[in-house]
């Protein structure tokens, strides 16, 4: 059921939209937002317990994506191909088509981060460690 929205123009009201108010309210269980500049963050059914600790990491996930990123980048090989994997990378780019193909496609480091801030927290509230 939406439920409209009014605005009073002089001594009347009109109408300028509606909403759903259930739309608004969280499923049951506990809930953590985190917003910061930029980006808003919804994590649901978060043990009471690590919210603390997943809150606190939130802030910090722009400079853990970067350190990570750093830590992982690669580039190409620049070694020069023996003749044997020579014709073999031809042989590849024959069936593939062009080099393009040799592009891999693995998680974001978003993903990582997100699987890293949940191993944390966990690992704190464990171990009894600050949070």
């Amino acid at each position: 059921m939406k439920t409209a929205i009014y605005k009073k123009v002089g001594r009347r009201y009109v109408e300028i939209g509606a909403y759903e108010p259930e739309a608004a309210f969280h499923r049951h269980g506990s809930h953590l937002v985190v917003c910061t500049p930029g980006r808003e963050i919804t994590r649901y059914n978060v043990k009471p317990d690590h919210a603390a600790v997943m809150a606190a990491l939130e802030y910090v996930r722009d400079a853990v994506e970067a350190a990570m990123d750093a830590a992982t980048y690669s580039q190409p090989d620049r070694r020069q191909l023996s003749e044997k994997e020579n014709a073999g990378m031809n042989a590849y780019l024959t069936i593939a088509g062009n080099p393009q193909c040799l592009q891999f496609e693995g998680v974001s480091m978003c993903d990582v981060v997100d699987a890293a801030i949940i191993l944390i927290a966990a690992h704190a509230m464990n171990t009894g460690a600050p949070a």
